[in-house]
């Protein structure tokens, strides 16, 4: 009976962990767009990163597609308080404020933002503290 009680309670806990993982893989790529979209939607400015951290929405949009493309190399596997110091200030939000975020596309009203969503260009952090990948994602409204 002892045994029993065990693997069953070991089963559980493996669908558990399973699940879990399945939820958090979801809940972590949701809401992205495909870099196509990015490059369609905003166009494919050269990455600039003085640009970058000097302009606005737009320009920050324009200049999305050719960073995720062309220049994640000089962010992924770099340490994520360095991304400050290179792009200025963030100014959108994921998860916690340690995860670098910047609006490319802010939606005026509740209602806009509901449609369409504010989209920020996203820099994920791995396990280690550094810059995982980079990724255009919705923000906003479930």
């Amino acid at each position: 009976m002892k045994n029993k009680m065990l693997v069953v309670t070991a089963v559980v806990m493996i669908m558990a962990i399973g699940f879990s993982y399945v939820y958090m893989k979801r809940f972590l790529a949701r809401d992205t767009m495909p870099i196509d979209q990015v490059c369609e939607r905003w166009g494919s400015t050269p990455f600039d990163a003085n640009a970058f951290a000097q302009g606005d929405e737009d320009t920050r949009a324009s200049m999305a597609c050719d960073l995720i493309k062309n220049n994640q190399s000089q962010f992924v596997g770099k340490p994520f308080a360095e991304i400050r110091d290179t792009l200025g200030s963030y100014d959108g939000y994921y998860m916690s404020k340690i995860f670098p975020a910047y609006i490319i596309k802010s939606s005026a009203t509740r209602e806009e933002a509901i449609a369409d969503g504010t989209w920020q260009l996203l820099f994920r952090i791995g396990g280690d503290q550094k810059i995982s990948e980079i990724v255009v994602h919705r923000n906003c409204c479930d």
